[in-house]
């Protein structure tokens, strides 16, 4: 990973920082429940499920905005980047924050975020959730989300 994206839920179309120093982006992370695992850590052990998603074709250049219907909760997990690239949108009270992930890149995800992932115009992304049990792993759709209004960063 390589850029977060922070937003104030008050403004979505401009974030407040965009970090790029690793250290920087993992404080943050942590500091709203999310772990970034470091390479060589030990993976996570449970239920798994695989998600694909590809990206629009790269030459329409949609104006990119975040259907309702992509947006998702689900329970604890630990979510791996198998192929391609994303970017992960996050939403809970008061934060928005999207981060630009890559093959090898893994999360552990508390439950209940609001999330949707976006996969890379042109590519087809990939990503393995594990969890403790079957339920953890079902995307209930989220009725009403801040990130619908979410102008998402090229990033």
């Amino acid at each position: 990973m390589s850029i977060l994206a922070v937003y104030s839920a008050d403004d979505l179309f401009c974030p407040r920082r965009v970090l790029t120093h690793e250290q920087d982006i993992r404080a943050e992370l942590s500091a709203n429940g999310i772990t970034l695992l470091a390479d060589g850590a030990p993976a996570a052990v449970g239920v798994q499920q695989r998600h694909e998603r590809r990206g629009a074709p790269a030459y329409e250049q949609p104006d990119e905005r975040i259907d309702a219907a992509e947006v998702f909760a689900c329970g604890a997990l630990e979510r791996r980047i198998e192929q391609g690239h994303v970017r992960l949108c996050l939403a809970s009270e008061g934060w928005v924050l999207l981060l630009a992930l890559g093959a090898g890149d893994r999360l552990i995800l508390p439950a209940g975020l609001q999330q949707c992932i976006l996969p890379t115009p042109g590519q087809t992304g990939c990503w393995v959730d594990t969890a403790d049990n079957e339920n953890a792993l079902i995307y209930a759709p989220v009725a009403v989300s801040t990130l619908v209004n979410l102008a998402p960063l090229e990033i």
